[in-house]
């Protein structure tokens, strides 16, 4: 197994171990996914958790899912980061040409958590 899929298995089983996919909403979160939004001046704000083949929404501004398909994802290319991911002008970046959620979001700004 490469060191890629090794560092996946533990963040699923991590993730499995939380147990918080698919939890309802909670204010704390709602409230920091608000005060992201509206820190970067953004239409959409997110906290968001990447399960196997599905991303979580915990907490959503301008979005009005609570999942999306990871095909669509834009948190799952911060997954493949050791740091922080920006993307400038998503329109531009060819990983995000056929996104369905452009032009609502140009920028993005994405934290990975590692455990």
């Amino acid at each position: 197994m490469t060191d890629l899929g090794a560092r996946e298995q533990r963040r699923l089983a991590a993730l499995a171990k939380f147990e918080v996919m698919d939890t309802p909403r909670e204010s704390a979160f709602d409230e920091l996914a608000e005060l992201v939004a509206a820190i970067c001046e953004a239409p959409i704000g997110v906290v968001n958790l990447i399960g196997e083949c599905r991303q979580f929404f915990k907490a959503e501004v301008g979005l009005g899912v609570r999942e999306t398909p990871l095909d669509t994802s834009f948190c799952a290319h911060a997954l493949l980061e050791q740091d922080f991911l920006l993307v400038p002008d998503a329109t531009a970046d060819p990983r995000f040409a056929c996104n369905p959620w452009l032009p609502a979001s140009l920028t993005s700004a994405s934290m990975p958590v590692h455990c």
